[in-house]
């Protein structure tokens, strides 16, 4: 699992262990996070269980790729995305989670979405955070899995992007999660719906069947996500909310 993003703090107490390759691609000096979104968007996909601190991620078996592409005050570019996403396909993730978002389209960056696609890794990208139904990049490919965020009710998150171009929704208002310096904090925004996502996907990729013959299973993990979905009253939301459940009672997983 690949998480694109501000780096991570692999010294956090419910991250120790979780993150097994580190890169930079930024001006920053280090690959850990000084900000503080990564460490975030990690602990919600991978934190540690039963280890009597923090909180639990949604796949905690999941082991971490740190690849820092935003610089230490979160900004990044469509080059250092594309970077960290062939480095990321290159050096064998299955899932890589994008919580970031660009305005404006870059060909450089569709292309190594697609190369990703191709090579049978699935990509998660946020589906940004500014209330209304214009894309933004790259969850607007149509290789990654674009992610909205909603509240407990099953409302949207306020800010949460939404639109006929949005996939999935999942939590993404108020979540408890790690926080730099061994700290936890509360979060909001689809940043973090798409690390619930990147988790599930993590869970279905350890265990999916390439039911169709094409030599890769990203397609299938897709397909569950999707189709686990239960649907909300809520237009622009895609597929639905991701349901663990649901996902994995989709025919083609490998059998305990």
């Amino acid at each position: 699992m690949a998480v694109l993003d501000t780096g991570i703090d692999s010294d956090h107490e419910d991250l120790i262990g979780k993150v097994i390759m580190n890169v930079n691609f930024t001006e920053s000096t280090t690959a850990e996070d000084l900000h503080g979104h990564g460490t975030h968007v990690a602990g919600i996909i991978a934190a540690q269980v039963n280890n009597s601190v923090g909180i639990a991620g949604v796949s905690p078996q999941a082991m971490l790729m740190n690849v820092k592409v935003a610089n230490d005050n979160g900004v990044c570019r469509a080059s250092t995305i594309t970077k960290g996403i062939y480095w990321a396909v290159d050096n064998g993730a299955m899932v890589i989670n994008i919580s970031l978002e660009l305005q404006n389209f870059s060909e450089e960056l569709e292309q190594a979405i697609n190369f990703a696609w191709d090579k049978g890794v699935i990509v998660i990208a946020a589906a940004g955070n500014d209330a209304r139904d214009k894309p933004v990049y790259p969850a607007f490919s149509k290789n990654c899995v674009a992610v909205g965020a909603i509240r407990q009710n099953d409302e949207l998150a306020p800010l949460s992007n939404y639109g006929d171009w949005v996939d999935v929704v999942a939590p993404g208002f108020d979540l408890y999660t790690t926080a730099i310096n061994d700290l936890y904090t509360y979060t909001t925004g689809t940043s973090f719906a798409a690390a619930y996502v990147s988790g599930l996907a993590a869970i279905l990729a350890s265990i999916m069947i390439d039911s169709n013959g094409y030599g890769r299973t990203n397609d299938e993990v897709r397909r569950a996500i999707e189709d686990g979905c239960h649907k909300i009253d809520t237009d622009g939301t895609g597929y639905g909310v991701i349901d663990v459940a649901g996902s994995l009672s989709i025919p083609g997983l490998k059998q305990a």
